[in-house]
């Protein structure tokens, strides 16, 4: 493999990482990636090298195949899950914003669901950015081909039985997704949990944004009874996935304009006629979840996750009151609530699409334009984010309800935002043990920093804590 170069050269040996510096120094090469390196010879030196050096990209794909010592053992892989995920954390320590990849197989001969679910939880925790995944096929002349524990397709793809469903994610512990064909295409078959109220919501929402053409899966069934629905399939790519990949400044500037088309039409439109759909018209983001917020950011992220002791509780109290006050106080429209790369789709046309959206409330619309332009998962330039504002801002002008000073409505929503951001990260990665989510909290934190340092010293308790962060 590729980072195993030089090992067996005797006179003149050059190691990996040397190779790296020696490309490194050649004039007129720009950028230098690298495919695949093998986790068993993947060493400190290597790391510090790809850190170091400015023209080495920040990404790796470090092949896995599955997530259980026993099976890496048997396929004779030559490393264990502990050592590779030694190799993860180091790599994000020394590169906070380095992409990782990764290659997944399932069905091994004699793999069991414990040892595929150890694989599934692994993949959680880590959170690759991307990755090639495979059912096993036997290749002839190797030992694993003349095993007689072959697994069929039916067990490896996940199916339930010969309903062809295919497991493709979970909505907390509330909602699994499975993608399963539909005639000639795919759909994706939700199931909630009996009286979870979030799967009406889902339904009545989708009925009445696609009639106001906001983008989201058309619903092709439902069984109210059974708690399910069958929804249009938007694909697997997520506005946060298509930026890893190579785009122009042209590309992502068009991308965010269209998804911001999607907002204001939510923000405008939509909102005449919300009077159509009573769940969203009577679910208000009000004071009370304002202070629940900025209460979930002290308690999980500031004091739990960071065991940080409040000097003044009585003064920050205070200020969250102010803070929570005025939001409050902005003019309400449909907010999605969790707007940001994640939760906005690509599709196959190349246009956006909105997912997780029974969220949504009536709140102050510089709340989805702080999820969206100031988000943790991917920075924006800021040139791009006054233009792309400029954009948003002209194309709502004429709307009453937004009010002359909106502009001054969107450093009050920041502060909001992010602390509500931070305090999920704090709950999913020390509660739920998602640590994949502790690589989102220095640019989150760095983004609240930026908010308290716009806020014109209204909040000094405030911004004396997120200061010390």
């Amino acid at each position: 493999t590729v980072n195993s170069y030089g090992k067996n050269l005797m006179e003149g040996k050059v190691p990996f990482a040397k190779l790296l510096r020696l490309i490194n120094d050649i004039p007129g090469i720009e950028r230098i990636r690298f495919t695949s390196p093998y986790p068993r010879d993947f060493n400190d030196e290597l790391i510090h090298t790809m850190a170091e050096l400015p023209k080495v990209c920040e990404h790796v794909h470090l092949p896995l195949q599955v997530a259980d010592n026993d099976l890496l053992r048997e396929m004779k892989r030559g490393y264990t899950v502990e050592h590779y995920e030694t190799i993860g954390h180091k790599l994000r320590a020394a590169m906070p914003d380095i992409a990782i990849t990764t290659d997944l197989m399932i069905g091994f001969p004699g793999e069991t669901e414990e040892q595929f679910q150890h694989t599934l939880e692994f993949a959680e925790r880590i959170r690759f950015d991307s990755a090639f995944m495979f059912a096993y096929s036997p290749r002839p002349g190797t030992k694993a081909a003349e095993r007689e524990d072959q697994r069929n397709e039916t067990e490896m793809l996940g199916a339930s039985g010969d309903n062809g469903l295919i497991l493709i994610g979970t909505g907390g512990s509330d909602r699994k997704y499975y993608r399963m064909k539909n005639d000639n295409s795919t759909a994706v078959f939700v199931e909630y949990k009996k009286d979870d109220p979030d799967f009406h919501r889902h339904i009545e929402y989708t009925k009445f944004f696609r009639k106001h053409n906001i983008p989201v899966p058309e619903l092709l069934d439902v069984n109210s009874e059974e708690m399910t629905a069958l929804f249009e399939d938007l694909g697997d790519v997520s506005l946060y996935s298509w930026l890893k990949c190579s785009r122009s400044e042209d590309q992502i500037e068009d991308m965010y304009r269209s998804v911001l088309d999607i907002l204001i039409i939510l923000h405008t439109a939509a909102t005449d006629h919300v009077h159509e759909c009573l769940l969203l018209q009577n679910r208000i983001f009000d004071y009370e979840h304002l202070r629940w917020e900025t209460g979930y950011f002290l308690e999980r992220f500031v004091t739990g996750l960071n065991n940080k002791k409040i000097e003044d509780p009585a003064a920050l109290e205070s200020e969250l009151h102010k803070l929570a006050s005025l939001v409050d106080s902005f003019p309400k429209t449909i907010v999605h609530r969790d707007f940001q790369s994640q939760n906005i789709m690509v599709t196959k046309s190349g246009n956006p699409g909105i997912i997780d959206y029974q969220g949504a409330r009536m709140g102050p619309p510089a709340y989805d334009l702080a999820s969206l332009l100031w988000d943790p998962y991917y920075r924006l330039e800021d040139g791009l984010r006054e233009r792309l504002l400029e954009y948003y801002s002209g194309r709502i002008t004429d709307k009453t309800c937004f009010g002359k000073d909106f502009l001054k409505t969107i450093v009050p929503c920041r502060l909001q935002r992010h602390m509500q951001a931070l305090g999920a990260y704090g709950f999913l990665a020390a509660v739920k043990g998602k640590k994949y989510f502790m690589k989102y909290i220095p640019e989150a934190v760095r983004l609240l920093k930026e908010d308290v340092s716009e806020s014109d010293d209204d909040y000094p308790a405030l911004r004396k804590l997120v200061m010390t962060l």
